[in-house]
């Protein structure tokens, strides 16, 4: 079953959103801007396989488990 993933957003919203949510954003820009371009365009090609309506949807669950010890 597809779910939207991003909150409704599109490709490019929704490789933005990702890089935030989970935190790679940063790793990519230790690694330069080549590394960010060539990032952001290989997941906004995923993304936009999926993109139905304007929103991302893809057949995926995802748990965000927080704590601290």
């Amino acid at each position: 079953m597809a779910r939207d993933i991003a909150g409704g957003r599109n490709a490019e919203g929704a490789t933005e959103f990702a890089l935030r949510a989970l935190r790679i954003g940063q790793r990519l820009a230790d690694a330069g801007d080549a590394a960010i371009a060539e990032a952001k365009a290989e997941i906004t090609r995923v993304f936009a396989d999926h993109e139905i309506d304007g929103r991302v949807e893809m057949p995926a669950l995802v748990h965000v488990v927080s704590a601290l010890a």
